[in-house]
């Protein structure tokens, strides 16, 4: 059924409804069937990000259509989408999302629903309504990007952060990446062209690699108009820094400021560059690649031998269920969206988790109505989000783990630029619960080695193994000859304090003394004038 609400919101719902049944369910005290109602905000406009409606309630529609089947009679589903066609943009759209919730949560919702919960993607508006929705306990599922105040379960109990771009999986990935070849000086360069999902990750990647003790500068960088920036004192702030270089921001930027630095003579071994790509998107992410069909294209060749890509495990090929389902996906986008997927695109991984969330939510609902060992509240969201906590589920599309409080667990992968290769080649793989990376392929360093974590001479030049032969010769006998002097001058002192002991020694009336014995007594005898054996007076 389709419907629209025409006020001066224009909301518009897509409703879907259904008696189910649940399989082997017992339960006394709800009157079947149950009434729950999921509640997707978002944006309408499929140009604004990758997970709009558009996109992502295709893959929530077909997943709905299963709960439908699993919950026979048992219960009915209510899906309503919540958007208003005036908040053309994100900014625009998280800054009205609180009045559009609260509007619709106390005047408009199903008041006769057994349980209302929010499941959906969205672009920045999450924290804005999340606030809303912990104030009512209401269960809510982010399957996006989601901030990481989320994890704190004193503020949101009833969150989970179930999309496949975990930021804790994100910072994980590069700190574990870092410490494999003891780099802990880190420069983080934010470009102006940095998607939602890199502005997620620099929240809290320079305090979160501080925390652990690494050395992490920041700066801004906006490649699209280099005259704003002062890129060489940035170089020059790099050179005296790091040798690790973190870029955020589109494929294109990433490219100019390679050719910078390649022009700046930093992509001869001594410098790593890492870009995050959230996923392979053309349109949205652009193509991280050095090969742009353009005069610059052997530079950029040598200069991306530098560059290592962060990105999402997306070949889906092997995965015969979700090639299955994205023919659906997209027919379901272009019926009830008239939106039409480009040429060679394919529903991203933001409309898988989509379908993914709203599948663990029976789960998990199908799990509490099934347990004899409490009373169920529906309506208790933060109790309904505990059962998330540490454990994986297996679906049809691949098991999914989720750790201690509640956000999924995901996969990441290292790739790198190697020799003639125009696209990247994937070199590490870290699983959602590995501790180690497993090596694929091996690194293909433009040294020899891996660049150390800072020069042999330091930053600045400082160390006294760099310093010239001439200049070390002379400050080594300038220091020898002040070491002699100085033990000069304290042999010359002792001397003199010597020489003044033996003197106060020595009696003020020199002469012979003639002793003679006395008893037991030593006395002197008269001391008598001493006359030269040769005076005149013996030739008289």
């Amino acid at each position: 059924m389709l419907s629209m609400n025409c006020s001066y919101l224009l909301f518009f719902f897509i409703c879907f409804s259904a008696r189910t049944r649940i399989c082997g369910a017992s339960s006394s005290f709800l009157q079947e069937p149950i009434q729950v109602e999921i509640i997707t905000v978002g944006n309408i406009y499929s140009n604004v990000s990758l997970s709009n409606l558009p996109y992502v309630a295709p893959g929530m529609i077909v997943a709905l259509d299963q709960l439908r089947q699993t919950f026979a009679h048992r219960a009915n589903f209510t899906h309503t989408l919540l958007y208003d066609k005036r908040y053309t943009s994100c900014p625009l759209f998280t800054d009205n999302v609180d009045f559009l919730v609260a509007e619709y949560f106390y005047t408009r919702r199903k008041t006769n629903s057994n349980m209302t919960v929010f499941i959906g993607v969205g672009c920045t508006e999450r924290t804005a309504m999340g606030k809303l929705i912990s104030g009512w306990n209401a269960f809510m599922t982010i399957g996006g990007t989601a901030e990481t105040i989320f994890r704190n379960k004193t503020l949101y109990p009833n969150v989970v952060l179930a999309g496949n771009n975990a930021v804790k999986s994100m910072h994980n990935i590069y700190t574990k990446f870092f410490q494999r070849f003891l780099w802990t000086s880190v420069y983080i360069l934010l470009d102006a062209s940095a998607t939602p999902v890199h502005l997620l990750l620099i929240q809290n990647f320079v305090s979160g690699l501080a925390a652990k003790g690494f050395r992490v500068k920041f700066a801004n960088t906006n490649m699209g108009n280099p005259e704003k920036i002062n890129l060489g004192g940035i170089l020059r702030d790099m050179r005296i820094s790091a040798r690790v270089v973190v870029f955020l921001g589109h494929a294109s930027d990433l490219r100019k400021f390679m050719l910078q630095v390649k022009r700046a003579q930093m992509t001869n071994g001594e410098y790593v560059y890492l870009a995050h790509e959230p996923f392979r998107h053309r349109s949205f992410y652009g193509n991280y690649t050095w090969k742009y069909g353009d005069k610059f294209d052997e530079e950029a060749q040598l200069a991306y031998q530098s560059v290592f890509l962060v990105t999402f495990p997306q070949d889906s090929s092997s995965n015969g269920r979700l090639v299955g389902l994205y023919e659906t996906f997209t027919n379901i986008s272009k019926h009830y969206f008239n939106f039409t997927y480009a040429p060679l695109e394919t529903p991203n991984p933001f409309v898988t988790a989509a379908y993914e969330d709203v599948i663990l939510f029976g789960h998990v609902l199908e799990e509490t109505l099934n347990d004899p060992s409490r009373v169920v509240d529906l309506n208790d969201g933060s109790a309904f989000a505990r059962r998330y906590w540490n454990r994986t589920f297996w679906l049809d599309t691949g098991p999914i783990e989720f750790d201690e409080v509640g956000e999924r667990k995901q996969p990441l992968i290292i790739q790198q630029f190697q020799k003639g290769g125009v696209w990247p080649t994937t070199i590490m793989t870290l699983d959602a619960s590995a501790n180690e990376f497993v090596d694929v392929a091996s690194i293909s360093w433009v040294a020899p080695f891996p660049p150390p974590n800072e020069p042999p001479c330091g930053f600045l030049g400082a160390n006294v193994i760099c310093w010239k032969k001439d200049a070390y010769f002379t400050i080594v006998i300038a220091s020898v000859m002040s070491v002699l002097l100085v033990l000069m001058l304290l042999l010359l002192l002792w001397a003199r304090i010597w020489r003044r002991s033996l003197l106060q020694d020595v009696p003020k009336s020199f002469g012979w003394l003639d002793f003679q014995v006395q008893g037991d007594l030593i006395k002197p005898r008269p001391q008598q004038r001493m006359v030269d054996r040769y005076s005149r007076s013996d030739y008289r």
